[in-house]
């Protein structure tokens, strides 16, 4: 008969962070900006880049159709695809 098995290494325990909604709004902003979400995850010290997706998701006003998220005068899309200024 074998005994109890050794664990190497102690459990994890996830702890619930919270932060401010000005946090996110900041963290969003960076998004918007053009920086990417794994970047920003990192940067702020995040547990992933999701977390930036789901901020964006509650942060970002849906438009009327239930199409692209609207950021007031500009779309998220115009965020998305570099301006060529010639």
């Amino acid at each position: 008969m074998e005994g109890p098995v050794a664990r190497t290494q102690p459990e994890q325990i996830r702890s619930r962070h919270f932060f401010s909604e000005e946090f996110k709004q900041e963290a969003v902003q960076m998004l918007l900006d053009g920086h990417s979400a794994p970047s920003v995850a990192e940067r702020l010290g995040l547990p992933g880049p999701n977390v930036m997706y789901r901020w964006k998701r509650e942060t970002m006003p849906r438009n009327a159709s239930g199409g692209r998220y609207s950021s007031g005068a500009q779309s998220v899309s115009a965020f998305a695809m570099p301006q060529l200024i010639v």
